[in-house]
């Protein structure tokens, strides 16, 4: 979430969740926190993988 500026909104789309809340309730019950938070506070993700929550998603 810190990578990028996009809108949580085109990263769900381009993760094939449904849509925004999709994206969040998911990050959320995987990081731990909101995907905003996340984006405000870079210390809350240090140590998760991208590929990790893509795995989870995609099955």
């Amino acid at each position: 979430m810190h990578t990028t500026n996009l809108p949580l909104s085109e990263i769900a789309a381009a993760l094939h969740f449904a849509d925004q809340s999709h994206l969040t309730r998911e990050f959320k019950t995987f990081v731990g926190v909101s995907p905003s938070a996340a984006r405000k506070n870079h210390h809350l993700t240090a140590t998760w993988n991208l590929y990790d929550f893509l795995t989870i998603n995609l099955g």
